[in-house]
């Protein structure tokens, strides 16, 4: 598995203003001047992850309390899919971030507390993503990472432990097999030391302890084993009269409920009585709406046959029929009145001309009598008599002509036929069947029956309506089913009452009215809070007794099953321990095998070391630094005093690019952070050391923190 890192942010005062890097999977040159606190950065990136998984870390406490810290990670999942994470410190807060696509937060608290490594993993196993974070730094912890991933600045060397054998020794030791880290596993585990992280072991020291606790109670108990008799015996009394009331008390309670029921199952009856009248009411309306219709029917069939091949199937436009009927009818008036008005002025206008011409005729008489029938003795009054007589009838007649008024007939006629052509729209709109009728024998018919017509419409009215109120059959049906299912109900919980009833030994009678079983309910509630008084007195009998036992206590039944318990731990330890020495026993098959192990994998890491070494120095210390004082070096946690810090940097630059390949033995990649690696080194040296930094960074990610500028082709540079 091999973890990398992929962005740092980092705001700090006086060092940094929220700067962020962005890191190379293979080599990255993080170029700073003295005092630019990149020395402080290669630290943030190893406290930053494994000061949580660890608990230890460079940083004091109080370098995070003004810190920002954002630390982006890539680890691959043991399902082949690459996860990342980020650690974020902020105001002395921490969070774990799983960088999916989701941010979810996967652990969080105080950045400066101190992490317990078991107490992390815990709270990372419980998430999605956390458990492989968790397998991954239990197995690959800080100092597995100090002693191989990372080298401090010369100037540093003698203040940080930069080498420990017992964890070089894990390292080299490791395969893929397991074989070497379960013999690890066991050494470390199954001997005392192992119990601060072995749960094995702490339960193992857990049950000792309770197996010592145990049996000094048992000492105490047999000592202090004092009982009173007499107590016992009374408390079992009072136990017997208390259990007595409890038994009473429940009873009432049953009495009571079984009351309460009944109260409210007749109340259920009564009110199933009035959705039963409701319903009865309703089929009853239904009943007597049919019968109106049937009546109604036969009323229209009877009294108004004249209308029987009338077929009337829409009533929207009646009232408008029966006002185009009265429209006619005044119309019919009308015209009638006209004419008998000119027949009556015609009789007087010739009743009028026949008088005038008899008058004329008699003074033209008298005038001739009188002149002896000779016209020339009053030829202008006889001119003018016979003028007027003459002049008089055309003008009556024409009178008579223009005062009868023909156009107002022509309108009245005129209306009359709109009249009828409305008519006929309407009883067309209205789906009036007339097939057997000419309009106008409709008409006539309509006109004759009027009267008859509107009452016959009305009829017809008041019988769609009743129809369209009566319900459907299926709805009908619905209602006469819920009509027998609440019939069904109502006999149901009269039964049920009456089992009620015959339970409690009762008349029916008794509870006819509310006001009976009020009564009952209140003698019973009466019953319980007697009976409910009479426990509590006899509890705090009982009570005085435990509290004078409490004094002088029963240690026979309690001493019995402390022997028990402690009995049962015996056994546990016993298993436990006998598990302990089979582990123990297998460790000690597997030691032959890791002491050769042990002696190979140094040896093939002294010689790669010193391959290293020589290469780095160009064979200036061949004779001075061997293989004895590599190996001494090595086992001896890197103290040597005869050795200038210079020769003791190159030395550990070269035990940690060996160790790059152990480590990919395991299956782990870890990035490979160096600080200052350049100070005190020539040009020839530093040409060596690019060489070998470019073999490794092939094979896990280099970070170089120095204040050297580098060539900008070597590596991915970033200014600080």
């Amino acid at each position: 598995m091999a973890l990398r890192y992929l962005r740092c942010v980092i705001s700090k005062p006086s060092l940094f203003s929220n700067r962020s890097l962005e890191f190379s999977d293979s080599l990255t040159i993080v170029n700073g001047k003295n005092g630019s606190g990149k020395s402080f950065l290669a630290r943030c990136l190893v406290d930053g992850i494994w000061k949580l998984f660890s608990g230890s870390a460079f940083l004091r406490e109080e370098a995070w309390q003004d810190m920002y810290l954002d630390i982006s990670f890539a680890l691959p999942h043991p399902l082949s899919v690459v996860e990342t994470f980020r650690i974020k410190y902020q105001a002395d807060n921490l969070s774990v971030i799983s960088d999916g696509e989701k941010e979810e937060i996967i652990l969080s608290g105080k950045a400066g507390q101190e992490w317990e490594p078991g107490t992390v993993f815990a709270q990372l196993n419980r998430h999605h993503g956390g458990d492989n974070l968790a397998q991954f730094f239990s197995s690959n912890d800080k100092a597995i990472f100090i002693n191989s991933s990372y080298i401090p600045s010369p100037s540093d060397i003698g203040n940080d432990v930069v080498l420990d054998y017992s964890t070089i020794k894990n390292i080299i030791l490791r395969d893929g097999s397991g074989y070497f880290s379960f013999h690890n596993y066991i050494k470390n585990s199954y001997t005392r030391a192992g119990v601060v992280t072995n749960p094995f072991l702490q339960k193992i020291d857990y049950y000792e302890k309770e197996l010592k606790s145990l049996s000094k109670e048992i000492e105490l108990i047999e000592i202090k084993n004092l009982r009173t008799s007499k107590l016992k015996k009374e408390r079992s009394i009072i136990e017997s009269e208390i259990g007595q009331l409890k038994d009473k008390l429940e009873k009432n309670n049953e009495k009571k409920r079984i009351i309460a029921k009944i109260g409210a199952d007749i109340a259920r009856v009564a009110e199933l009585n009035g959705e039963l009248d409701s319903i009865k009411n309703v089929v009853t309306g239904e009943q007597e709406k049919i019968e109106k219709v049937s009546g109604l029917e036969n009323e229209i069939h009877i009294k108004f046959s004249q209308f029987k091949d009338l077929g009337i199937t829409d009533e929207i436009n009646l009232d408008s029929i029966q006002e185009v009927f009265r429209d006619i009818i005044n119309l019919n008036e009308k015209i009638d009145k006209f004419f008998f008005s000119r027949g009556e002025k015609r009789r007087k206008l010739k009743k009028m001309v026949t008088a005038v011409y008899v008058a004329a005729g008699t003074a033209i008489l008298y005038i001739l009598y009188h002149d002896s029938f000779s016209i020339t003795g009053h030829p202008v009054i006889l001119s003018s008599i016979a003028g007027f007589a003459f002049l008089f009838a055309p003008t009556v007649y024409l009178y008579s002509y223009f005062s009868t008024r023909v156009k107002k007939l022509v309108n009245l006629n005129n209306q009359k036929a709109e009249l009828e052509q409305k008519l006929k729209k309407l009883l067309l709109e209205s789906s009036l069947r007339f097939d057997n009728y000419r309009l106008s024998e409709l008409y006539e018919l309509l006109l004759q029956y009027f009267e008859d017509y509107i009452e016959f419409t009305e009829h017809q009215r008041e019988l769609k309506d009743l129809k369209g109120s009566l319900r459907e059959k299926k709805e009908l049906k619905e209602i006469q089913k819920d009509l027998s299912q609440l019939k069904k109900k109502e006999d149901e919980i009269k039964e049920e009452i009456a089992a009620n009833m015959k339970s409690l030994a009762l008349e029916d009678e008794l509870f006819l009215e509310q006001t009976q079983i009020d009564v009952m309910l209140e003698k019973i509630d009466g019953e319980i809070e007697e009976t409910i008084g009479g426990i509590e007195k006899k509890e705090q009998v009982l009570q005085r007794i435990d509290d004078e036992m409490s004094v002088d206590p029963d240690y026979v039944a309690s001493n019995t099953e402390l022997i028990k318990e402690r009995d049962r731990v015996r056994e546990i330890l016993k298993g436990l321990h006998a598990r302990k020495e089979v582990m123990l026993y297998i460790a000690g098959l597997m030691e032959e095998a890791v002491v050769k192990r042990e002696k190979d994998q140094l040896k093939k890491l002294i010689d790669s070391t010193l391959g290293v070494f020589h290469t780095l120095t160009g064979n200036q210390y061949i004779a001075r630094v061997n293989d004895a004082v590599a190996g001494d070096f090595i086992t001896g946690d890197g103290l040597i005093h005869d050795l200038n810090p210079a020769v003791v940097h190159t030395l550990l630059l070269s035990i940690k690019f060996s160790l790059t390949d152990f480590l990919l033995d395991s299956g782990v990649s870890l990035p490979l952070i160096i600080d200052d690696p350049f100070l005190f080194m020539d040009d020839d040296r530093i040409g060596h050391l690019k060489n070998q930094i470019n073999i490794i960074a092939q094979k896990r990610q280099v970070i170089i923190f120095t204040h050297k500028k580098q060539d900008n082709d070597w590596g991915k540079l970033i200014e600080l």
